[in-house]
């Protein structure tokens, strides 16, 4: 994730980034609160999808979705968790944005080369 983060920092394409904990945690009275949670327009459905790990706006005011994975990652589809990154990766491509897995530096540069 770090070089990802100091890729992104450096590559002019880049306007801002934003890293974001999508997880959750107990708050001061012991529940459990989620850090993060998806808002969608009428006919998509929030349900189906969840944050993903960083949301940036390129310098041609295309927003995009990067999910960070290990370099081993492959995209099972019987995990909801990654079906449900799919959902707001695909989403955000359909309505004209850059968006995708990637599991290394050079996956977030091909992403971005595609971009422009």
């Amino acid at each position: 994730m770090t070089e990802i983060e100091e890729l992104l920092k450096m590559d002019s394409r880049i306007a801002w980034a934003v890293r974001v904990n999508s997880g959750g945690g107990k708050g001061a009275n012991g529940t459990f609160f989620r850090a993060c949670r998806v808002i969608a327009q009428a006919g998509v459905k929030a349900k189906d999808m969840r944050a993903v790990d960083i949301f940036i706006m390129l310098t041609n005011g295309r927003a995009g979705l990067i999910e960070v994975k290990n370099s081993e990652w492959k995209f099972n589809p019987k995990d909801r968790k990654e079906v449900m990154q799919k959902a707001a990766i695909d989403s955000c491509v359909y309505h004209g944005g850059v968006a995708g897995f990637a599991r290394s530096v050079e996956d977030v540069s091909r992403l971005l080369d595609g971009a422009f």
